[in-house]
């Protein structure tokens, strides 16, 4: 149950990072050297990466409102699509970010 709870958790920071455009780089966000380079590029990332995190977390969502449904107990399934949801996250907006920016940090 408490992974069932933890997607909705992280279904809320995503959809939290996702409607908030920051007015300057904070400690709240998706923090790599590519997304720190300007608020430009840390606005981008953090908007790209909480749209993954919501859709990932949606779905773990919504197996662990089935599988509630259904009475089971294990939730691991749940547990597993977060952490795949985090390193798709990763990856996919790293892609993003060096498809769209340049080096220094202005737009391609």
């Amino acid at each position: 149950m408490s992974y069932f709870i933890l997607s909705i958790v992280f279904l809320i920071a995503g959809i939290f990072l996702r409607s908030i455009k920051q007015k300057s780089i904070t400690g709240i966000g998706y923090k790599t050297r590519s997304s720190m380079k300007n608020l430009d590029t840390w606005n981008e990332a953090n908007k790209y990466c909480a749209n993954i995190l919501i859709l990932g977390n949606i779905i773990s969502v919504i197996v662990g409102a089935s599988l509630l449904i259904k009475g089971y107990r294990n939730f691991a399934y749940c547990f597993w699509i977060i952490i795949i949801s985090l390193v798709l996250a990763c990856v996919f907006t790293e892609v993003h970010m060096t498809r769209v920016f340049n080096k220094d940090g202005s737009r391609k």
